[in-house]
């Protein structure tokens, strides 16, 4: 009787310990300063490589189309954004989707400290997948932490 409800009790402490369940990953990173920034007709497009990654199946290209609504509020500036599309390709296959967040800053402090949140879905050898995360920095690289995990999660 003991026995088992050991197993149990290291059943449970294990499952807890898991976060997300067996089929989630946990994913952390950084988003390098992007490459190039152009406007066109879909919004403000950055583009450049995600390099530093704790899973593969996440580092590539990557482009980023946004608009951003800015609200001035006193000395306080907030810009609302809108990720209309995000792609990271590489040679696995692609992630796409969308994301939103806000840049904020003061007059007395002037840092633009961005908060975002994603959510792309996988295609090619990631078809199935969901790869949902945040994004927040001041100065580049920003820090990415996330997961991946099945898409109906």
């Amino acid at each position: 009787m003991i026995d088992r409800v050991l197993t149990l009790i290291v059943a449970v402490a294990l499952l807890a310990g898991c976060g997300g369940g067996a089929d989630s990953v946990a994913v952390t990173g950084e988003l390098p300063a992007p490459v190039t920034e152009t406007e066109d007709e879909r919004g403000t497009v950055y583009r450049g490589p995600i390099t530093d990654m704790s899973d593969d199946r996440v580092i590539g290209d990557v482009e980023h189309v946004m608009d951003i609504e800015f609200v001035v509020d006193g000395e306080r500036t907030t810009g609302h954004v809108t990720v209309t599309s995000v792609t990271i390709t590489n040679e696995g296959g692609t992630w796409e989707g969308t994301g939103e967040g806000t840049t904020t800053w003061t007059t007395a402090d002037p840092a633009h400290l961005h908060s975002l949140d994603y959510t792309l879905f996988g295609t090619g050898s990631y078809d199935g997948l969901k790869f949902t995360y945040h994004v927040e920095g001041v100065d580049y690289p920003w820090t990415i932490t996330g997961t991946i995990e099945p898409a109906g999660s």
